[in-house]
């Protein structure tokens, strides 16, 4: 096996990581690429998810009485909140296995970084943002910010029926 070191390009890697490092520094580039392509269809999820609820708020509102659909009034008025609260509870699961999936990339990432001789710079940024002293006050909170929505989407929903009926 050659071990003599390469010339220094931008397609190589330096010249001190022995031959596993190299490797683990082409392993790391393609993962961070994958990360950034997750990035992409998270951020694209976020999207699609937006203008499906926004599509449904421009659908009540054309159910002004003698405009548009008034005749299906009475049924959009359950349907559309009901399939909005389930397809934010779609949302919520999404973005929480978003969650997930970006935990474990940056896990690899930084086992990476370790193994194979490259700076930790995912775990040092992890250090620097752990302990939240700024969040852990409010931590104990994210549960109910997170049940909120639905809590108001299911309030208005009943309200809607017991004020104006189906």
């Amino acid at each position: 096996m050659n071990t003599t070191p390469k010339s220094p390009t931008s397609d190589s890697p330096p010249a001190a990581l022995t031959p596993s490092g190299a490797a683990a520094l082409e392993q790391y580039k393609v993962y961070l690429q994958d990360l950034g392509n997750i990035g992409t269809r998270y951020a694209n999820s976020n999207s699609f998810y937006l203008s499906i609820l926004t599509a449904l708020l421009g659908l009540l509102t054309l159910m002004k009485p003698s405009e548009g659909l008034s005749d299906l009034r009475p049924l959009l008025r359950v349907l559309v909140p009901l399939f909005a609260l389930m397809l934010c509870w779609t949302w919520r699961h999404t973005m929480q296995y978003y969650g997930i999936l970006f935990k474990v990339k940056f896990d690899v990432l930084r086992e990476l970084e370790r193994h194979g001789g490259l700076y930790p710079a995912f775990e040092r940024e992890k250090n620097l943002l752990w302990p939240r002293p700024w969040l852990n006050r409010y931590e104990h909170w994210i549960p109910v910010f997170l049940a909120l929505p639905f809590l108001v989407i299911l309030l208005a929903t009943l309200w809607k029926l017991l004020l104006h009926g189906v």
